[in-house]
């Protein structure tokens, strides 16, 4: 399911701030999260939530593109994520292996405890 640190999208490996203004949402009206590397390249991925952990928030995102392969699981990232007094949100990513796993745990169960959606 979720993929480690080091693998993460490398618009990640760089702290981003956007306010919720600025995030789109696409036809399904879930949220789009734009992050921008240090060379000014964007990407867009899906943002599916946050898993709270030792009092602090990582988020979880995943790619826009959908695999024609049903039995593929879906490509998540855990990003550490933070917001400011003024809304302004900053990702950035796990450095820390053993908090990645433990985050990574949380947000199974999460998933696996969350109800099917029926199409």
């Amino acid at each position: 399911m979720a993929k480690k640190h080091e693998d993460e999208p490398e618009a990640a490996e760089h702290n981003h701030e956007h306010d919720h203004d600025d995030e789109e949402e696409d036809e399904e009206g879930d949220d789009i999260v734009v992050l921008a590397d240090e060379d000014g390249t964007e990407a867009s991925y899906r943002f599916l939530g946050i898993v709270e952990l030792d009092d602090q928030q990582f988020a979880l995102l995943t790619t826009l593109e959908e695999s024609e392969d049903e039995e593929e699981p879906m490509e998540v990232f855990i990003l550490r994520y933070s917001q400011d007094e003024d809304g302004g949100e900053t990702y950035s990513p796990l450095d820390d292996d053993a908090l990645f796993a433990r985050v990574q745990a949380e947000a199974e169960r999460l998933f696996n405890e969350a109800p099917e959606l029926e199409n």
